[in-house]
């Protein structure tokens, strides 16, 4: 099910344990967000599930996207599906580049990856159970081999050549064929190896998580309970030792599975792709829970360092740990979400107070020239606060005497309209979204082309 708004559980068509598992999962996705409050401006409210006293209760992602559990898929509401895959594979070059420190502080909840390793590991341990219930309604496939023993008593069907040539050595005893059935089989193999893997990786989450721990010891029972209970530690063993990450063997598994069984191949292929995704960030970030504005404002940040860097003809000289100040030649620095105490002319000299910190800020020799913030929000729906909050940016940080210039970027349909409030401050409203981006970056290009007139 895929949504932006809020449903509720008949809505989403989740069963009680879908709804259970989602609510679970929101409660734990708050406390997460509630710990990181303070280490970035947030304005996204957290996921919650409303009680409504006029209906049933119902799931409101906020403005969180991601995947939920019950497949549940939370996309953007102001922009396509095609434009959110693009965010995210612009926003995914910044992961490959940031240390995870710093990535963490930027999309905390997507680089931990607590929540959203757990919903994946639950995810394919439940499928794996709901898989391992079907096989054993059936009886498993067995090899089955052909061993010739020599007795006193037949336990098969008499080999009469062999026995003729036993008792020519002067024995008494007869040979036999017996037929032997082993559940050493390579699909049998392949789903404990599964459940041997999902277990580890259980116990590891266990170990590591303070939240939905009862939700993991249910699943590691369950995967535990099936290996003691189906498989000696023989089989365990030899199913550890089967290279299944070999593309071969897993074809060959397929090929011997019975009809039905084939399908846990393509959910080990799955499980695997996944494993190795762990370092696809596109994928991290398409599957884990973040603030869609946080996406569209590094996205932004993405557009501003690849103009500022066709603007001087080279690329930032200096990127600091941190990764909120890119030093260019020529003195120019790009700041991204940054307090800037030493720029601040007013509120931090004043007031002795935090200045805030502006989603975008552009300096030359050590002077801010230009002020931006990003909004993923329409036009209509830029709130005083924020309107006020970024007017004091341009204001403390800039200084009248510099005719500074802020720029609000927001997801918006038409062009440009700047908006002059005075002779000496212009504060202008930037439509900027991916579909249009080749038409609307034009006006975003001219804010630093004029402010970096070197």
């Amino acid at each position: 099910m895929r949504t932006y708004r809020a449903l509720s559980q008949s809505e989403l068509q989740l069963s009680d344990a879908e709804w259970a598992a989602l609510s679970e999962f929101v409660a734990d996705a708050q406390q997460q967000i509630a710990a990181t409050d303070g280490t970035d401006r947030i304005e996204s409210y957290p996921p919650t599930i409303e009680n409504d006293a006029a209906g049933p209760p119902k799931f409101d992602p906020g403005g969180w996207v991601g995947v939920y559990p019950g497949e549940v898929r939370v996309y953007p509401g102001k922009i396509n599906q095609l434009e959110y895959e693009y965010l995210l594979d612009a926003v995914a070059g910044w992961f490959e580049l940031w240390d995870i420190p710093t990535a963490a502080a930027v999309l905390p909840m997507v680089n931990s990856g607590m929540l959203d390793t757990r919903s994946v590991i639950v995810g394919y341990s439940s499928a794996l159970i709901s898989f391992t219930e079907e096989a054993l309604a059936h009886r498993p496939p067995t090899n089955i081999s052909r061993e010739t023993t020599t007795g006193t008593m037949t336990k098969g069907s008499l080999n009469l050549p062999r026995t003729i040539a036993v008792q020519a050595r002067g024995s008494q005893k007869i040979a036999y064929d017996e037929l032997q059935f082993s559940l050493d089989h390579p699909i049998n193999l392949l789903l404990v190896r599964f459940h041997i893997e999902i277990a580890q990786e259980l116990d590891g989450l266990i170990e590591q998580s303070y939240v939905m721990t009862e939700t993991l010891e249910e699943h590691l029972d369950y995967h535990r309970g099936f290996l003691a209970r189906e498989f000696t530690e023989t089989l365990q063993d030899a199913a550890i030792q089967r290279p299944f990450s070999d593309p071969d063997m897993l074809s060959k598994t397929r090929r011997q599975a019975p009809q039905g069984l084939a399908e846990l191949v393509d959910l080990w292929e799955s499980y695997l792709r996944d494993q190795t995704l762990s370092i696809d960030f596109s994928r991290q970030l398409d599957i884990g829970l973040k603030p869609i504005e946080k996406v569209y404002e590094l996205w932004i940040l993405d557009v501003l360092v690849e103009m500022i860097t066709d603007i001087i003809g080279a690329a930032p000289e200096l990127i600091t740990e941190d990764h909120d100040t890119y030093a260019f030649e020529q003195g120019v620095r790009l700041y991204y979400n940054r307090a800037l105490y030493s720029h601040s002319q007013i509120i931090d000299p004043l007031f002795d107070t935090n200045p805030g910190r502006p989603d975008y800020a552009v300096a030359v020799d050590d002077s801010i020239v230009w002020v931006g913030d990003a909004k993923f929000r329409h036009e209509s729906g830029i709130g005083l606060e924020s309107c006020q909050r970024f007017l004091s940016y341009v204001l403390d940080l800039t200084g009248i005497e510099t005719k500074p210039t802020g720029s609000i970027i927001y997801v918006g349909e038409n062009q440009a309209q700047p908006e002059s409030i005075s002779d000496s401050v212009t504060i202008e409203k930037l439509p900027l979204r991916p579909k249009h981006n080749t038409t609307q970056r034009s006006p975003l290009q001219e804010r630093p082309e004029s402010c970096l007139s070197l």
